[in-house]
């Protein structure tokens, strides 16, 4: 039976099947091993921000910069704006983040996208989906269709 994820929309086979998916994918990140590893700062990013819910003690603007930060200048300024934020705190000096629209009921690309048919994150096409999920994640919370 498929199940849609109260937050994002997204389809999986239980309500917590998006935090599973995040939780697995996070063990990848953390064997520091490429492709995984090096795109850590965005996957907590536009996961954060499509599951505010798993992140409420968290102000979201953070996140927020951090993605657009990835969008609109680039991986190489985004890691360095990862790499300098102690805690995950994403907050960069960048002041051309455009505020955030509402959140939309169900976001096109989620977590269960990135993670492939077999839901195992394969190596093979790793940075594109993730790169797909940032970037039409990123469109969904300015207001444009992605």
């Amino acid at each position: 039976m498929t199940v849609r994820c109260a937050e994002c929309g997204g389809s999986g086979d239980s309500a917590g099947h998006c935090r599973v998916l995040f939780e697995r994918l996070l063990a990848l990140e953390f064997s520091h091993v490429e492709p995984w590893g090096p795109l850590h700062g965005l996957t907590v990013a536009v996961h954060a921000l499509q599951h505010p819910d798993q992140f409420a003690a968290t102000d979201p603007t953070g996140w927020w910069t951090s993605l657009h930060v990835y969008v609109a200048h680039g991986f190489e300024s985004a890691a360095r704006m990862w790499a300098g934020a102690p805690g995950g705190s994403g907050v960069a000096p960048f002041t051309d983040t455009p505020p955030m629209a509402p959140k939309p009921a169900a976001f096109t690309v989620t977590i269960s996208d990135v993670a492939g048919p077999q839901q195992d994150f394969p190596a093979s096409g790793h940075v594109e989906r993730v790169d797909r999920w940032a970037r039409a994640t990123h469109a969904e919370l300015i207001g444009v269709s992605a």
